[in-house]
């Protein structure tokens, strides 16, 4: 959902995200932080170096955020955060994910 965009960046992390290896992987409850270690590195990093996908859900009373960092040209930082402290859920369901804008 946060490489969504149609742009350069999304395009090409979806193309080497299957590819990717999730390291660090730290479930907070209320979320999750992991470190994606990315086999083949990105031609370019670009200017924004943070960017965050803010959803509603059926199971978070204020619904969350999804954020990813460019460490570098091989590693991204992913975090989730259910706003309001709920429980994030152990099975995802994409379709539960409502954009905010």
């Amino acid at each position: 959902m946060i490489f969504r965009n149609k742009n350069i960046l999304g395009i090409t992390v979806k193309e080497l995200i299957d590819q990717a290896i999730s390291s660090n992987y730290d479930d907070t409850g209320v979320g999750f932080y992991s470190t994606v270690e990315l086999k083949t590195p990105l031609k370019k990093i670009p200017d924004i170096k943070m960017w965050e996908y803010n959803f509603n859900h059926p199971k978070f009373s204020y619904g969350g955020s999804f954020m990813c960092t460019i460490i570098n040209e091989s590693q991204l930082e992913l975090e989730a955060v259910a706003f309001g402290g709920d429980n994030w859920p152990t099975k995802i369901d994409p379709s539960q994910f409502e954009e905010l804008t």
